[in-house]
């Protein structure tokens, strides 16, 4: 598994188990706060960059985080959440900095609104370069 094959599965499994953010969701899907609430928030990553150093591997993503709501306040509070819970998994990683943060909140029609949350994410693979 590689660090991106890593940091996906860690950071997938760190949304699900944060009780706020399924809270927000469930209130908002009118259901049980669940692990199935979470396929409402979207992670994806935009583009992979190799970064090759002396020794090793390194890698720039761009992760993109969306989540869709009929309502501007409770989309803010996901946005909210969901940012503050991508800052506290970055924080004491070693092998993930994360480089920035930014987010927007869009009005896709009469009455849905779409936060993206956009993550520029440093990551070092631990396996090293092959020789020549």
């Amino acid at each position: 598994m590689t660090g991106i094959e890593r940091l996906y599965s860690a950071l997938v499994e760190y949304l699900r188990s944060d009780v706020i953010l399924k809270d927000l969701l469930s209130d908002i899907y009118e259901q049980a706060p669940t692990n199935a609430s979470l396929p409402y928030v979207y992670l994806h990553f935009r583009y992979i960059e190799e970064i090759c150093t002396f020794d090793r591997l390194a890698y720039r993503a761009m992760i993109m985080c969306c989540s869709l709501s009929n309502s501007l306040e409770e989309v803010m509070n996901i946005t909210e959440q969901v940012r503050s819970v991508c800052m506290a998994f970055f924080s004491d990683k070693e092998k993930y900095v994360l480089s920035y943060i930014r987010y927007r909140i869009a009005h896709l029609s009469q009455n849905v609104f779409q936060s993206n949350i956009d993550l520029e994410v440093l990551i070092s693979d631990s396996s090293e370069l092959p020789r020549e």
